[in-house]
């Protein structure tokens, strides 16, 4: 894995993704800070997550389009946000690419915590889609907060490449792969 902020180019890259990029360890105050932006409300940290990530999406290109990973419309309802897309939002005030809402989480899943990688990769398998109508575009970048096994990007990058994209990169907050 690299330091923080440099790009991965390890085997491990979660499949179909062609590059990775993450602002930090999903370990100490990094990890304190994205559960309260994640699981208590703070939305007010949205912006400066943002600014972690936003020069990174920038050099990726002009004509990149950001997608949030999604959350299934339950576990939105419960949570009263999508962290993801208040993220991409934030990223897109500052760079100026347009964000992707076609990306969809059409099923219900358990919670990843606590999964190991091959249960990881089943629980998600084939959980996310394009919505219907969606228009997908060329060149995609994953936006997400945490990467763990990566089984999260791999499925949003299959759903994306069937869609149509023929290039998806990764940004996320922190990596604990």
């Amino acid at each position: 894995m690299p330091l923080a902020g440099a790009h991965c180019d390890c085997w491990d890259l979660p499949d179909r993704v062609d590059l990775l990029w993450t602002a930090g360890p999903y370990d100490g105050w990094l990890r304190s800070a994205i559960h309260a932006y994640k699981f208590n409300g703070e939305t007010a940290r949205a912006p400066h997550f943002a600014s972690l990530l936003a020069e990174v999406c920038a050099g990726l290109g002009d004509d990149a389009v950001l997608a949030p990973v999604p959350l299934h419309p339950k576990r939105k309802r419960q949570r009263g946000y999508e962290q993801t897309r208040l993220l991409a939002e934030k990223i897109s005030e500052r760079t100026g690419q347009m964000v992707f809402l076609g990306l969809k989480k059409g099923r219900d899943t358990p919670q990843q915590v606590g999964l190991s990688r091959a249960e990881r990769s089943l629980n998600l398998l084939d959980a996310f889609e394009i919505a219907p109508g969606a228009v997908v575009p060329d060149r995609v970048i994953l936006i997400d907060d945490v990467g763990t096994t990566g089984a999260t990007l791999t499925e949003c990058a299959i759903a994306l490449r069937k869609g149509g994209a023929t290039s998806v990169s990764a940004v996320v907050i922190a990596h604990g792969l």
